[in-house]
């Protein structure tokens, strides 16, 4: 899950900015529809089609689980590393970034619209600053509402996503939390809640952080 949002969001923030920064192009309106295509699909069944593309009709990924039969590594490094564990990955990790990405691009794209107006890039516009200037000057602007966002995806999605655990029979903090619900295993659901709660917290710790790097304004306020 971190992975794939870090990719999710690594990749929305630039598509967005740039969707943004194109406004009213052919480009924009396709961006958008994709978009939303992908936002309105849930993440169980854009796993299942993706299962039935790669797996069942291409044949070129494993239908599930973390590694394959009788695989074993000589130590933790080789464990998560291991080009066995990557190849299992990649579906699992495709589909998380497909289906997080639409929310930090339209953030971004709408952060981006906000910001054209102001009064600074019109003026730095108008003394010659070249286009990719203006374009990098309001994307930094505009990154203040998508972190905060981020935060606040990241923290809920890093304890888990359990459609998507489930789908790939990978064996996860989200279906452990509901296996132990099912199992009334109490202690492994409440450490569980912590670590998700902890998260939660750090990420917001985090984000407070970053406002002071990507507007210094906030440092003397």
């Amino acid at each position: 899950m971190g992975t794939g949002i870090s990719m999710a969001v690594g990749i929305g923030v630039l598509l967005g900015a740039y969707l943004g920064w194109r406004r009213g192009s052919r480009l924009e309106r396709f961006g958008l529809i994709l978009a939303l295509i992908l936002r309105s699909m849930p993440i169980f069944w854009l796993g299942i089609i993706l299962l039935m593309i790669f797996t069942y009709w291409l044949t070129l990924f494993p239908t599930g689980g973390m590694r394959s039969t009788g695989y074993a590594s000589s130590n933790l490094f080789w464990t998560y590393f291991s080009l066995d564990f990557l190849y299992h990955m990649v579906l699992p990790l495709l589909v998380a970034a497909l289906h997080y990405l639409p929310n930090p691009l339209m953030v971004m794209r709408t952060s981006m619209l906000e910001i054209r107006g102001e009064d600074f890039l019109q003026f730095a516009e108008s003394i010659g600053l070249p286009e990719s200037a203006l374009m990098r000057h309001c994307a930094k602007n505009a990154l203040l509402p998508v972190v905060t966002f981020v935060a606040l995806m990241a923290g809920f999605a890093l304890g888990g996503q359990v459609l998507l655990e489930f789908i790939f029979a990978w064996p996860g903090m989200g279906r452990e939390m509901l296996l132990a619900i099912e199992r009334r295993d109490y202690p492994v659901a409440q450490g569980s809640f912590i670590i998700l709660s902890t998260l939660v917290i750090f990420m917001n710790f985090l984000v407070d952080i970053l406002y002071c790097y990507i507007d210094p304004r906030i440092k003397y306020a």
